[in-house]
């Protein structure tokens, strides 16, 4: 690895911690609310599942539950179910 790709790799650590650590914060605060409520179960299923490409995408107000791959500069997005509520996305998260 290049020094470039591994400094470029750290940045982005970096943002990706401190994004995690507001979020642990916002959710935190508002443990109720439909994001708290999908970030608890994505994460309880990453962990069950052991699989980190599992998250979810908010489409018109409507959740979609994906696994997304990064290969390099190429990200792959595969829906495994589209267009959900909260509750739906929830139980379809704590199924996996």
């Amino acid at each position: 690895m290049s020094q470039a790709t591994a400094a470029r790799d750290a940045r982005i650590a970096d943002k990706l911690a401190k994004l995690n650590a507001a979020m642990d914060v916002i959710c935190a605060a508002n443990p109720d609310s439909p994001l708290a409520r999908i970030r608890a179960a994505t994460i309880a299923a990453r962990k069950r599942t052991g699989d980190n490409r599992i998250g979810t995408a908010v489409k018109q107000g409507r959740y979609d539950v994906c696994l997304t791959t990064y290969a390099g500069r190429r990200t792959t997005v595969d829906v495994l179910a589209h267009g959900l509520s909260v509750d739906d996305a929830v139980a379809y998260l704590n199924s996996l």
